[in-house]
């Protein structure tokens, strides 16, 4: 039985220049990088596996939960503006179960904390967003349904152009029990990575070609 009023802590150490990459995002090291109350790093969930590799994060309370890298990352890149994963958004409390509008819509966000105050909230899905299943391959034993491994990609760049000169960031991902204690949800995390937008993927495609037309002239 899960218990009431939890929080997840993951954290992670890391080190290098902006936008060198999201230390241990495949969550594959299980060499410290990430620590955890109440969830952690697992290769099997109550019957949920990786999508990639061996192990995933995860977390899971009846009222609050948080996966968290507890020290910097440097996000201040312009030329990685997106954060790319892959997440499966599992739930006992569905839009088939309450009226849309009722308080009951558990939200699963991400969230950037600056070290020097910016910070940044983006939804990553909801109950009454829907697209869940309840095929057992798809959700852990232990919810009524899930999403199934989806990737998300967050454009961050409003939060990269608010950073101040030196500020690092920690990285939430967050499961809110809205309205009640009663029905829990949680969520699996795996395969985070920092990679420029499509526009910056445009511009470099466009300037590789005109590099070619020059050297082939």
């Amino acid at each position: 039985m899960l218990r009431r009023n939890t929080l997840i802590l993951l954290g992670a150490l890391t080190t290098g220049s902006a936008f060198a990459g999201i230390t241990d995002g495949n969550f594959e090291a299980l060499s410290g990088e990430w620590d955890a109350i109440n969830g952690g790093v697992t290769s099997d969930y109550n019957s949920v596996t990786a999508p990639e590799g061996q192990y995933f994060g995860y977390g899971n309370s009846m009222k609050f939960a948080t996966l968290l890298r507890n020290t910097a990352e440097d996000l201040s890149s312009p030329s990685g503006s997106t954060l790319k994963f892959l997440y499966n958004f599992w739930t006992d409390e569905t839009a088939d179960d309450i009226p849309i509008g009722s308080p009951y819509n558990d939200q699963f966000e991400l969230r950037l904390l600056g070290s020097m105050g910016t910070n940044a909230v983006y939804k990553i899905h909801d109950v009454f967003q829907g697209g869940f299943t309840t095929t057992s391959s798809a959700k852990p034993t232990n919810f009524y349904a899930s999403t199934g491994w989806q990737w998300k990609s967050i454009d961050i760049s409003g939060y990269q152009a608010a950073l101040q000169t030196g500020e690092v960031t920690n990285i939430l991902f967050g499961v809110y029990d809205a309205g009640d204690g009663l029905r829990a949800s949680g969520f699996g995390v795996d395969t985070l990575e920092a990679v420029p937008e499509p526009a910056t993927m445009a511009i470099l495609g466009l300037g590789l070609a005109a590099l070619g037309r020059r050297r082939s002239k």
